[in-house]
């Protein structure tokens, strides 16, 4: 297995409550890492949501990350059993008391050998 790095969610200001676009992590496997690096000017929430066919996704609650409550930077890191993950990946972000928020979300681990 070689390891891979996917972002779940580029480098973004975030203004309103949404949803990223869904990502193939379909070949990652084994143990890996979701990592969240975010600042906000209040409160906002990322949840980790995953799908079988980039339609219809639930969240992946096996990752929890602690609120995002202030201007501070938030680097928080969870490691994950890839395997138990669907096709495709998302991030759900919910601002709660934030108006501006800065974040990316990425996935890294190992990848199926398939050659």
């Amino acid at each position: 297995m070689k390891a891979a790095f996917a972002s779940i969610m580029g480098a973004a200001l975030i203004s309103a409550s949404a949803e990223s676009d869904g990502v193939d992590v379909g070949e990652f496997d084994g143990w890996g890492r979701i990592i969240l690096d975010a600042s906000a000017n209040g409160t906002v929430d990322f949840e980790i949501e995953h799908s079988d066919d980039d339609v219809t996704y639930e969240a992946f609650d096996k990752v929890s990350f602690d609120q995002v409550s202030n201007a501070a930077a938030s680097y928080q890191v969870k490691a994950v059993d890839m395997s138990g993950m669907k096709k495709f990946a998302r991030v759900k972000t919910t601002l709660g008391t934030a108006t501006a928020v800065y974040a990316a979300v990425t996935v890294c681990g190992p990848q199926q050998y398939l050659g």
